[in-house]
């Protein structure tokens, strides 16, 4: 039974993980127009409505997405889950970046 429900919840983190990575890599991804704190984290408001909140982020991080956001319009790229943690790029319309790495990042999806 153990195996079973840990099968399960490895099948529906990797679904996460890939709707996580087809809504980033959209053509509609929304640019970031907020940033709040959480108690471990971030979350970030884009321009479609959508939400990523990112768990587990530094403090350095925290202070350059908030510095280059509303400057610069900027855009997550692309997700990636590297072993423990996520690398999220984002990428601004004047040239900037910001790569921030969180243990742990999740979509709200729009209904």
């Amino acid at each position: 039974m153990a195996e079973l429900l840990l099968a399960t919840a490895a099948t529906e983190r990797a679904r996460l993980d890939q709707q996580l990575a087809d809504y980033v890599a959209g053509r509609t991804v929304g640019y970031v127009t907020a940033v709040a704190n959480l108690d471990d984290g971030i979350s970030l408001e884009l321009s479609d409505g959508q939400h990523l909140a990112l768990n587990g982020i530094a403090h350095r991080s925290r202070r350059l997405i908030r510095a280059h956001a509303s400057a610069d319009l900027l855009r997550p790229v692309w997700a990636e889950r590297e072993h423990h943690s996520y690398r999220l790029p984002l990428h601004g319309h004047r040239g900037g970046s910001v790569e921030l790495y969180a243990r742990r990042m999740v979509l709200r999806v729009k209904p």
